[in-house]
């Protein structure tokens, strides 16, 4: 049987297990992200099983959608260029923010286009993997349940889709019309090309990237809720009836293993596909933050460029980022914490259970969880738990502080020149 599944699941055909599930909970993060091109695959759903393919229609209208995105990113930029010919009261600050928005924000959506194109193949691995996990599941008597997974689904897409929606007015009325001329914001290309259509790509890879997260997380939570169970087995003290539980622990042990082993994999394999992505969004939102920052003091102290409302656009704009930051961290150490309650429930097995045979397979299990540890990175450059936002914050409280030392300066050597000046010609 064994032989079976591996010759299946490399043929990429998930035979259905416990009432078909796992369809429910992968076919529409699939379907979703397929339709903004993320994940050029094609799962078909029949009686005995899932098929997950590649597609090749999918990932010709992938690259379709990524030289549209290339045009847009032009198109923004030659009207960003047109408006700021045209606006005379633009100060340095507000130039080079306006041009810092669009590259941060179209460079995350080509990254975040690029890699579900380039990964494809390693993405339906992961998609593979997951309903493989959910089958030795199955196999050992345990039931996966997905109940509540389409409605939590469509609660995410309607938040997903008013997200967007809000950050998009926020940009185009930071770029196209706010600096100057009061509450006035110009949307139609501005809004639907140049805002709305990369922002929507970047939300919907953070809803892919949450939703396998979200996945991964159960599953170990399901792990830990069995290794919990074999710990509070009652004693047997007949000796053939003991020979049948020992026999039952060792296997329920040695599928557990084996699933934890595979939770692990996984967790790699999704980090290989959105570690770039969430790299570069990181860097992305840690630039957007200071700058805007560092713009809403430079606009504040000079009251001549001063604008609420662009303040509050501002504002809004920066949290966004940062949410954007706190959201991966809060998911990926919620799942970290969880895999380490792993080790507890396996310590408690040890504790209840003493049999030499079942010991062995602890062991094995216990060195396996000290080799294979939970971990969340971005291509390995930096660990995504709380640390991550310490850092964050003492970054931008450096460099904030440098540029406001450096405006000051600016500002009293400008003074006393104007004052100089003033001076020699009255004199």
């Amino acid at each position: 049987m064994d032989g079976k599944r591996i010759a299946v699941k490399s043929a990429g055909v998930i035979p259905v297990h416990c009432e078909g599930l796992i369809y429910t909970a992968i076919a529409p993060i699939l379907r979703i992200s397929r339709i903004v091109g993320l994940s050029p695959l094609v799962i078909k759903n029949s009686p005995n099983s899932i098929t997950i393919t590649k597609s090749s229609i999918s990932t010709i209208y992938s690259l379709v959608l990524m030289l549209v995105l290339i045009f847009l990113f032009i198109l923004s930029l030659s009207e960003l260029q047109e408006f700021q010919k045209n606006e005379q009261k633009l100060n340095l600050v507000s130039i080079w923010s306006s041009w810092g928005q669009i590259y941060a924000v179209f460079c995350v959506s080509m990254i975040a286009l690029l890699t579900g194109i380039y990964f494809r193949d390693l993405v339906e691995k992961i998609f593979q993997r997951i309903a493989a996990i959910d089958r030795q599941f199955c196999h050992l008597g345990i039931l996966v349940s997905y109940h509540g997974c389409q409605k939590q689904l469509f609660i995410q897409l309607l938040i997903l889709l008013i997200i967007p929606s809000g950050a998009s007015m926020c940009l185009c009325a930071m770029i196209s019309g706010v600096f100057m001329a009061g509450v006035k914001i110009k949307l139609g290309l501005c809004y639907w090309f140049i805002c709305f259509s990369p922002i929507l790509l970047i939300t919907m890879k953070e809803f892919q990237y949450y939703n396998l997260i979200w996945l991964v997380k159960k599953k170990i939570i399901i792990l830990n809720r069995s290794l919990e169970k074999l710990a509070r087995w009652d004693k047997i003290e007949r000796t053939d009836q003991q020979q049948i539980r020992v026999h039952i622990l060792k296997t329920h042990l040695e599928g557990l293993r084996g699933i934890h082993s595979d939770i692990v994999d996984l967790i790699r394999d999704i980090q290989e596909v959105f570690g770039p992505y969430i790299l570069v969004s990181v860097l992305a939102a840690f630039g957007v933050i200071t700058i805007q920052l560092y713009y809403i003091f430079a606009t504040s102290i000079q009251e001549i460029h001063f604008n609420i409302f662009t303040m509050v656009i501002t504002f809004i704009w920066t949290f966004t980022h940062a949410l954007l930051i706190i959201a991966n961290v809060i998911v990926c150490s919620s799942t970290r914490n969880t895999s380490k309650a792993t080790g507890g429930a396996l310590l408690n097995v040890r504790e209840a259970i003493e049999h030499p045979q079942i010991f062995h397979i602890i062991q094995l299990f216990s060195f396996q969880l000290w080799h294979k540890e939970v971990q969340f990175t971005a291509c390995g450059f930096f660990t995504l738990d709380s640390k991550l936002i310490t850092s964050i914050v003492a970054a931008v409280t450096t460099y904030l502080v440098l540029m406001i030392q450096f405006h000051l300066s600016n500002s009293e050597n400008a003074a006393n020149f104007l004052k100089c000046n003033s001076s020699g010609h009255l004199n």
